[in-house]
């Protein structure tokens, strides 16, 4: 039996460090999945099979599916000014958060100095 399981213990173990990879991304799935909301399945719509343990095939072997191309590589870049300016600062630009305000002054650094994305 732990033979059996190991190869679907370790793809989710690995699944799991993938998925906490960045706040980021977290924040991202849950922004995706408030705009798509969730879709609502009737039991008629599911088909189960029950089987019993007899049934069940055991040199069956769990095959991970092949991991996706890596995404490009982010880094968080941090910094204090005060809060009285950054203020000014969002209020200007039509932004609603501090972050934002980062995002935006960073492109506008790389757009002024003419710095290419490779």
């Amino acid at each position: 039996m732990i033979l059996t399981a190991r190869p679907l213990v370790d793809h989710l173990s690995d699944k799991y460090d993938e998925d906490k990879a960045t706040l980021d991304d977290i924040e991202n799935k849950i922004q995706e999945t408030e705009i798509k909301g969730e879709a609502e399945v009737e039991r008629s719509d599911i088909e189960v099979k029950y089987l019993s343990l007899d049934e069940v095939e055991v040199g069956s072997v769990f095959r991970a599916p092949p991991k996706p191309k890596p995404k490009i590589v982010m880094s968080t870049i941090i910094y204090k000014k005060p809060k009285k300016l950054v203020v000014k600062v969002r209020e200007y630009l039509g932004l609603r958060t501090f972050k934002e305000v980062g995002e935006n002054t960073f492109d506008y650094f790389v757009d002024l100095e003419g710095i290419e994305d490779e």
